[in-house]
């Protein structure tokens, strides 16, 4: 016997049983910018991998000291640019780390 899904309206929006977190809000799952509500990003923890989910935050700041040294590719064909990570360790694309990066040569992955 199939489980009924049980909704409930959660101010002013219809959401599945496991939060009332609007559409968007900080912390809500995004995979681009129009995913998050106006002034914030849609951000990825480095290194996390080409299967990381983003999560909507405010923009970081300020760079994260030491990050240069990090060996990071990106996942998509976007440029990736490492001049300045996040002081919250994040990027605005997933990124992965070591020998899928093809050792020094920073390269996409598919």
């Amino acid at each position: 016997m199939a489980r009924a899904r049980i909704l409930r309206l959660c101010s002013g929006w219809l959401l599945a049983i496991g939060g009332c977190n609007p559409t968007g809000a900080p912390g809500a799952a995004c995979l681009s910018m129009g995913d998050c509500q106006p002034g914030l990003s849609c951000l990825y923890a480095i290194g996390a991998g080409c299967d990381a989910q983003g999560a909507c935050d405010v923009p970081p700041n300020g760079c994260l000291p030491g990050a240069s040294v990090l060996v990071l590719c990106g996942c998509t064909d976007a440029m990736l640019d490492l001049s300045c990570i996040g002081d919250n360790a994040t990027l605005p694309q997933p990124t992965a780390t070591g020998s899928i990066c093809g050792g020094g040569d920073a390269g996409d992955e598919r």
